[in-house]
């Protein structure tokens, strides 16, 4: 808002005070000047529009400087020389292009004292995720998935990843080649494997895996600066492209999960180079907004080529949350991440804030809503919370599909994505590849020419139409599952959010895997399934990520004990208390829902069991627990049943979840006039139609069934589980959509009574 004339005044007045309080100061030692970086550039220079008043007339630099140092909460200053205006401003995300150029304007930032101040949690998670023993029983889909995770890890070879970071270290022929992302993401596909293998080997041995993750840490030991730097990009490289976003996450991503499976150099790395991060003279340039597709009011000339300044704020909170986290990380969120206005708009639950966020919604968005929750552990500050709360509940009414997939995707105002749209009929074949344009860079990089192992000829029968509106991005489904991971921890006992967590496993991380060989960008809920793809992705990324982590879901534990979130067969080994307990899931689910939990701590203990009951389950009545074979509580859909006692060495709980079909009428913008199509799901799993294509609908069409009654025409079939066949129509069968590979199929059929 526009400073008043009153305030006008009484801010040049109290300039003119500090001003008069700094010569002093400045009489004995260096001048104001010398407290900033100097930058100046020909096609101008990004600063922050949120300035704390009007641009004031300064008859020099110093004048400015002076100003600046006399407010706190001032840490830069635009000087226009031809106009003698100086703007003082702080950081923020909205940038604007100050314009001038050469010698006629100048930038400057303060420059800030390092404070290795430890970051403080001021909120404390009731709930603690395992990071060591969990076993995934075999056969069961989630140990299937975690194992061809390990598959198509074994595909990286190490000099490939470390191929950028060694060029940039000065070794312009180094051994391996690059390929894929890392043509245009430099370090990225590093990133992604050190997520992928420091997860997975928290849970497996794997001696290959181990030694390729310590060798990639080592060879960026090897090629880190003294200033701590770190990144396969050079350090002018930066602000360009995703540099300062995506990759740098990735990395840091990569490096505390590696730290967190034993590797001793991990963690330090990461923190070396953030704090350079941190500290460095030109970070607001880091954040420039789209060079393409930015409105001409914002300014665009140089920087991203896509708005996803966004995605960036999670490296510096997770960072702050290890045990390296500092002060500063959480500064530099606060200041120069940080959107006000967005938040406000997420507070007030305005859906515009999600999909027509500045000029490039995304569901990239929602790590922003990992950060901003961790910001409020952080802090305390309830803003963030009620923040991220009106965008998770602004996403379940009208930003997620049926089943738990991404209904959002890259949108600008030739393709957004209102709310309650959910796109279908987009068989999007190939994603769109990552260019960098910035062919200024000093530092010119060889193309890549990766071996053919790396790409996937895609699926001819698969239709790539340039004007759909692709949905279900598999990163969108990952950062959904961390949130919703954040809010269980936050508050353990509502279940809804680990109902979130459990459908994104099933229905988009276990369907977007295709076994080994990689991952599907997409997940299509119409014809035909994407082909995958392992050319080092974002989605492959967040999916290796996902696939890896899988144990980590289906437990957490509690001061009082332990509470069991998702049901699969299962083992984990804790300690409580200082006595080491074993328990075990036994059970065949998704298949059915009868679960057995036998409990077995090294000598007789108290703690408490929660056992969650899902939302979804189709009976209405109290669902019985027995422990050895005395019914002890009720469970009732949408909680957890608590059992705390003296537990033995041969205590066995046993219940049954009731499994449903439930069916969804489809409202989305997709339709097919003057029909109806509905989706079926059982329990958590979302059920894909196999059969007959009409090519007059372009979908497939029941006739005959009442989607309402499911269970008088849907028959189990022998020797398959969750495979219906439909009562007197040949040929049309159910299954989970997880298990449809290359057959045409409908999640949304079109249902004729």
């Amino acid at each position: 808002e526009a400073c008043t004339n009153k305030m006008k005044i009484a801010i040049m007045l109290l300039i003119f005070g500090l001003l008069v309080c700094m010569g002093s100061i400045m009489a004995e030692g260096s001048g104001p000047l010398d407290q900033f970086v100097k930058y100046t550039s020909p096609s101008g220079i990004y600063a922050a529009n949120a300035q704390l008043c009007p641009n004031f007339n300064a008859a020099n630099e110093t004048m400015c400087a002076s100003a600046c140092l006399g407010n706190t909460s001032c840490v830069s200053f635009a000087y226009l020389a031809n106009q003698q205006v100086c703007g003082l401003n702080q950081y923020n995300m909205l940038y604007t292009v100050v314009q001038g150029g050469g010698p006629t304007m100048a930038y400057y930032l303060r420059i800030l004292p390092r404070d290795n101040t430890p970051a403080a949690q001021k909120v404390k998670y009731h709930l603690m995720t395992p990071t060591r023993g969990v076993t995934l029983g075999a056969s069961s889909v989630l140990a299937n998935t975690f194992n061809n995770a390990l598959e198509y890890l074994s595909m990286f070879p190490v000099d490939d990843l470390l191929y950028f970071f060694r060029m940039r270290a000065g070794d312009m022929h180094p051994p391996g080649q690059c390929w894929g992302w890392d043509q245009n993401l430099k370090g990225s596909i590093a990133g992604l494997f050190m997520m992928g293998t420091g997860n997975a080997m928290r849970w497996a041995h794997n001696d290959t895996l181990l030694s390729n993750m310590n060798m990639v840490v080592t060879g960026i030991k090897k090629a880190q600066q003294e200033n701590g730097y770190i990144m396969a990009y050079y350090e002018n490289e930066t602000k360009t492209h995703e540099n300062p976003d995506y990759v740098l996450s990735w990395v840091t991503h990569g490096l505390i999960e590696a730290s967190i499976a034993g590797n001793p150099d991990a963690l330090q790395l990461i923190r070396d180079h953030i704090t350079w991060f941190n500290y460095n003279p030109y970070l607001p340039e880091f954040m420039p907004p789209d060079t393409v597709n930015a409105p001409p009011e914002y300014g665009a000339a140089e920087g991203h080529l896509i708005y996803l300044i966004y995605q960036g704020i999670i490296h510096n909170t997770r960072m702050a949350l290890t045990p390296l986290g500092l002060k500063r990380d959480v500064d530099v969120v606060q200041t120069l991440y940080q959107e006000n206005d967005w938040l406000r708009q997420l507070i007030a639950r305005n859906t515009s804030g999600i999909w027509q966020k500045h000029w490039f919604p995304h569901n990239y968005e929602v790590t922003a809503f990992e950060a901003y929750l961790d910001m409020y552990v952080l802090t305390g500050n309830s803003t963030y919370l009620d923040a991220v709360t009106g965008a998770w509940e602004m996403f379940m009414t009208s930003f997620i599909h049926v089943g738990g997939s991404m209904a959002i995707n890259e949108g600008s105002p030739s393709m957004w994505y209102p709310p309650g749209s959910y796109y279908l009929e987009c068989t999007y074949g190939d994603v769109a590849k990552h260019v960098d344009d910035d062919e200024d860079v000093p530092h010119a990089t060889p193309a890549c020419s990766g071996p053919s192992l790396h790409s996937h000829a895609l699926d001819p029968r698969i239709e790539a139409a340039a004007d759909c509106h692709p949905t279900g991005e598999t990163c969108g489904s990952v950062f959904w599952m961390k949130l919703n991971q954040r809010f269980h921890k936050l508050f353990p006992d509502e279940e809804k959010y680990v109902t979130e967590i459990e459908r994104e496993i099933y229905n988009v991380i276990v369907a977007n895997q295709d076994g080994g060989r990689g991952n599907r960008y997409f997940a299509n809920l119409h014809k035909y399934k994407q082909a995958s793809t392992n050319v080092g992705s974002c989605c492959e990324s967040q999916g290796v990520r996902a696939w890896s982590s899988l144990p980590e879901y289906l437990y957490s534990y509690s001061s009082d004990g332990i509470y069991i979130d998702i049901y699969s067969m299962s083992s984990i080994n804790w300690t409580y208390n200082a006595v080491p307990i074993s328990m075990t899931v036994q059970t065949t689910f998704p298949s059915s829902g009868d679960v057995s939990v036998s409990v077995s701590p090294s000598s007789p203990l108290v703690f408490e069991i929660a056992l969650r009951c899902p939302s979804w389950v189709s009976s209405g009545k109290a669902i019985p627990v027995s422990l050895n074979g005395v019914i002890v509580a009720n469970m009732s859909a949408g909680s957890y049943a608590k059992i705390s006692r003296t537990w033995s060495g041969h205590d066995t709980l046993h219940f049954t979840l009731p499994l449903g079909f439930r069916a969804s009428n489809y409202t989305g913008a997709s339709q097919i006039p003057p029909y109806h199509r509905y989706a079926l799901e059982y329990g958590p799993i979302l059920l894909a139609l196999t059969g007959p294509w009409d090519a007059g609908t372009e979908s497939i069409v029941m006739k005959g069934v009442d989607i309402t009654r499911p269970e008088e025409w849907l028959v189990p079939v022998a020797g398959q589980a969750l495979h219906f066949s439909v009562k007197g129509l040949p040929g049309y069968t159910y299954m989970p959509y997880y298990e449809i590979s290359s057959q045409i199929f409908e999640v949304f059929p079109i249902i004729m009574h």
